[in-house]
C-alpha cells in the first residue's frame, strides 16, 4: 500500500508497544501505589489505541501516497537549517553557549536563500 497514513500508523504502533513493554519492565504498580513504569505503561497503551485508529482510517479511507507529502518540499532551505544546527554544535564546545547560540537565533531560516535578480 502507498498510504502514508499507514506507514505512520505502523511505525507509532510499533513505537507504543515498546513503550508499554519498557513501562512494563519497569514495574508497574497499584493505582495508589505506582512503580517506575506506571505513566509509561499507560500512556503506551494510549498511544497503541491511537494508532491504532490511524490503522483503521488509513485502511477504510485510504489517504495521501507517501512520496507526495515530499512534493515540493524546498531542501535548500532544510540542508541551510541542518548545516546552520551542525555548526552551533561544533563551535558549542569552543565558543560557550552565548557567542555560539547568537548566529544562531539570529539567521532567518524562513528567507529565501537563492538570490533574487
Amino acid at each position: 500500500m502507498k498510504n502514508a497514513d499507514l506507514w505512520g500508523g505502523l511505525g507509532w504502533l510499533g513505537f507504543s508497544v515498546f513503550v508499554v513493554v519498557a513501562g512494563r519492565g519497569l514495574g508497574i504498580g497499584a493505582i495508589n501505589d505506582p512503580g517506575s513504569g506506571f505513566l509509561l505503561f499507560w500512556l503506551g497503551l494510549l498511544m497503541c489505541g491511537l494508532s491504532a485508529a490511524i490503522l483503521a482510517g488509513a485502511v477504510l479511507a485510504g489517504g495521501p501516497s507517501l512520496a507526495s507529502l515530499w512534493q515540493d518540499t524546498r531542501w535548500r532551505k532544510v540542508l541551510a537549517i541542518i548545516a546552520s544546527l551542525c555548526a552551533f554544535a561544533l563551535l558549542l564546545n569552543t565558543l560557550g553557549f552565548l557567542l555560539a547560540a547568537i548566529p544562531l537565533l539570529l539567521y532567518d531560516g524562513t528567507q529565501e536563500i537563492e538570490a533574487h535578480p
